[in-house]
């Protein structure tokens, strides 16, 4: 039998704590970036599916494993829903920097969310460790117990 591929997690820090465990445990850091938030934002807007663009990132990040911190990559591969060209410009500028700063401050401060990814269903939260993230058993475990079925 293959042994599984540790999971990618994204996160915002990594302490030395965290980090040793991160270490052992075979998971790749990554720095949490919003280049993709951003295109995100400019989808909605542009009238696109919410749903289609988080699963087009999705599949960037977990099944392509493309660099979506690199915004040649992320625009390249967002093409196939938003203009390239309208997307490089959403990047670089500040189109979209106000309602960022209220999702974070949102996320950060309200919800108290210390790491990415973090995930709410409803009332419950899954929160994630800084520097490691959320393992695929936690989440499947979460969305199991905590999914209205009804």
């Amino acid at each position: 039998m293959k042994k599984k591929k540790p999971s990618i997690i994204k996160s915002t820090k990594e302490t030395p704590e965290t980090r040793k465990k991160r270490v052992s445990s075979g998971v790749k850091f990554r720095a949490a970036v919003f280049e993709d938030i951003r295109g995100f934002f400019l989808y909605r807007d542009s009238g696109g599916d919410p749903v289609e663009y988080h699963d087009l990132m999705y599949k960037a990040v977990f099944v392509d494993h493309i660099d979506i911190e690199n915004a040649d990559e992320l625009t390249r591969y967002a093409s196939a829903l938003i203009d390239p060209e309208t997307f490089r410009k959403t990047l670089a500028g500040d189109q979209y920097k106000a309602e960022l700063k209220a999702n974070n401050d949102r996320a950060w401060h309200e919800l108290k969310m210390e790491a990415v990814p973090s995930f709410r269903l409803g009332p419950k939260t899954l929160y994630a460790i800084p520097g490691v993230g959320v393992h695929e058993e936690q989440l499947e475990k979460f969305l199991t117990e905590n999914y209205d079925k009804g």
